[in-house]
């Protein structure tokens, strides 16, 4: 659903290939909207629901573009295009615009950080000696195992879209049965935004990634999948597997104690 084709002499009209640069924005039909829209102008859109363009249906290509959208919202973050645009826009519209772009990856990465702090304050309660007994006492929050990631919260549209395409019972057959692999596969996702997301903001930089769109059978061996996620996705997991190792070990001291 994005704009592939452009009418372009109204592009020309209103300059907004200048915004279509792959070294400084990679975005270009978000800008391309944007600029529109502060034009007072509007653009026709049409749904197709099939319409024989090739998906990122392999790991490697849906994970590189879950990536280019996420350095794509810190990009628009540093633009004026979208600072102009929220002083134009009423309340409810800003709302609109936050949750449809910018509001998913920024939500998608501070939920994937709270894990590593949430981790980090239960190692710092044992160190203190502080038990989750003391902290029931004092009717915190966080004695109560209340963990539990939003992000299932996003599989409630796709429930829904089930249901409204094969019904209820087919519908909680197919998500109960995807479920597991689905988990592993969306929380891998969700530590690409943040890492991407947080890469984008330190260095400042966010450049096109070529998916390719290769098919579900291409075969990628272990030290390549190492080589590509290594530090992205293999060290925050070994420091988070070290935090809950330290916890498990300064919980039983204490316990021993």
């Amino acid at each position: 659903g994005h704009p592939d084709i452009f009418d372009c002499n109204w592009l020309r009209r209103q300059a907004v290939n200048a915004k279509c640069s792959a070294v400084l924005h990679v975005n270009e039909d978000v800008f391309a909207g944007y600029q529109a829209l502060l034009s007072s102008n509007a653009s026709e859109h049409k749904d197709f629901v099939q319409f024989e363009k090739g998906r990122e249906v392999n790991f490697g290509g849906a994970n590189g573009f879950e990536s280019k959208l996420a350095a794509g919202a810190v990009s628009q973050c540093r633009t004026l295009d979208l600072y102009q645009l929220n002083l134009r826009l009423d309340i409810v519209r800003q709302i609109y615009l936050f949750h449809s772009s910018l509001g998913f990856y920024i939500t998608q990465a501070l939920n994937a950080l709270s894990v590593y702090l949430y981790a980090l304050v239960y190692v710092l309660l044992a160190v203190a000696h502080i038990s989750l007994a003391e902290l029931r006492l004092l009717q915190v929050a966080l004695a109560t195992e209340w963990f539990l990631s939003i992000g299932f919260l996003l599989t409630v549209p796709l429930f829904t879209e089930l249901v409204l395409e094969k019904g209820l019972t087919a519908a909680i057959i197919e998500a109960v049965a995807s479920l597991p692999l689905s988990t592993c596969f969306f929380t891998f996702h969700l530590q690409t935004r943040l890492y991407t997301i947080s890469t984008s903001i330190m260095t400042g930089k966010s450049a096109y990634i070529a998916t390719g769109r290769a098919g579900p059978e291409t075969k990628v061996s272990i030290v390549e999948l190492y080589k590509l996620y290594s530090k992205s996705h293999f060290h925050p997991a070994c420091a988070l597997m070290a935090l809950l190792g330290l916890n498990r070990v300064l919980v039983g001291d204490a316990a021993a104690e």
